[in-house]
């Protein structure tokens, strides 16, 4: 793995790797982590920590095909998971030393189905059990699988301190691309009320103005700026966008 070494990761890695009884160096981790709001704008992330840093040319997002409408986060956390690994192991890349799965024994849970699915449909792919586990924020408890109770550490445990900088990064990456979506979302429905708007000249509104807000105070000859935009369709969004019935 690329990556520059920190001496105090090293530290780190091993109280971890004594807590949760792994017996190779956890260079590579990998978190994922569940955003939506009562099942609308169903996403996932996943970060990359490479000797206690984060890599963010690794980081990825997902939107959620198998759950919409519903808060189904166990459903949702098992896609992710078996989306991401189908494509290490098709794309024949080497696994991480630990999978960190935000949430307790549910979503631990799911992850380990999507994992033994993938192990049936690709014999080449093995995980042994201690190579995942699951952090349930309340507490902090680490779930391991088969195992019924979690593991508590202590909150001063520099091998903690690794879990929570993973698990917080994926938290952060998840809302922000889960907010990113919902207010495309909400733009896109405000410039569809709009006189003379398609699908086409939606896009080219969003990509020139970034935000409805921004459009709704855009004069007719800032409309007229707008690439593949005619003055003829500019004046009919300007009148379109100081109609009052349309605000």
């Amino acid at each position: 793995y690329s990556g520059t070494k920190d001496i105090n990761y090293f530290k780190e890695a091993e109280q971890l790797q004594r807590a949760l009884g792994i017996d190779k160096a956890i260079n590579r981790i990998e978190c994922f982590d569940i955003s939506n709001i009562q099942g609308t704008d169903n996403v996932a992330s996943m970060v990359v920590f490479q000797y206690g840093k984060p890599a963010k040319g690794m980081y990825r997002t997902f939107k959620i095909k198998s759950v919409e409408g519903e808060p189904n986060d166990f459903a949702s956390m098992k896609e992710v998971v078996k989306r991401r690994y189908s494509r290490l192991v098709k794309d024949q890349k080497p696994l991480p030393d630990l999978i960190i799965i935000d949430g307790g024994k549910g979503q631990l849970s799911a992850a380990l189905e999507a994992l033994n699915e993938l192990e049936q449909e690709e014999p080449v792919f093995k995980l042994s059990e201690r190579d995942i586990i699951g952090l349930a924020k309340k507490r902090e408890e680490i779930y391991l699988p088969n195992k019924s109770d979690p593991i508590l550490l202590s909150r001063r445990n520099e091998g903690l301190f690794v879990l929570q900088k993973a698990r917080n990064e994926a938290h952060r990456f998840a809302l922000t691309f889960h907010r990113k979506l919902r207010a495309k979302r909400s733009i896109s429905s405000n410039i569809d009320k709009l006189s003379g708007v398609g699908k086409v000249r939606r896009k080219l509104l969003l990509d020139h103005f970034g935000s409805f807000d921004k459009l709704k105070e855009a004069s007719l000859e800032d409309l007229m700026q707008v690439p593949g935009l005619g003055k003829s369709q500019a004046q009919a969004i300007f009148t379109s966008l100081n109609n009052p019935a349309q605000n």
